[in-house]
């Protein structure tokens, strides 16, 4: 998680030029951003002793992120329903 008085994360990325020369380069995103690279899209599981691993019997899908200063900004589809529940970073899986 982060501070909740940050409101950018640096990233180095290592970029491949024409002539093949590696040059690392600083990059800065929101925080938001970045979750939402890490989990939006992602097929999600509840994990072991969680209240809500009952969950598990349905497909989860990540379908987006709340305000980031939320204590459970990622929100989850629950299978084919019209079904959400709201999670924080620490409670879940990535599947695939």
């Amino acid at each position: 998680m982060y501070h909740s008085t940050d409101v950018h994360l640096d990233r180095n990325v290592t970029i491949v030029d024409e002539v093949g020369n590696n040059e690392v380069i600083e990059t800065v995103i929101c925080q938001n951003c970045d979750l939402f690279e890490k989990w939006v899209r992602k097929e999600v599981k509840v994990k072991k002793d969680n209240a809500h691993e009952h969950l598990n019997q349905f497909r989860l899908i990540v379908v987006g992120i709340e305000n980031e200063s939320l204590d459970f900004p990622i929100t989850v589809k629950v299978g084919d329903t019209n079904s959400y529940e709201w999670f924080a970073e620490n409670e879940l899986e990535i599947v695939n």
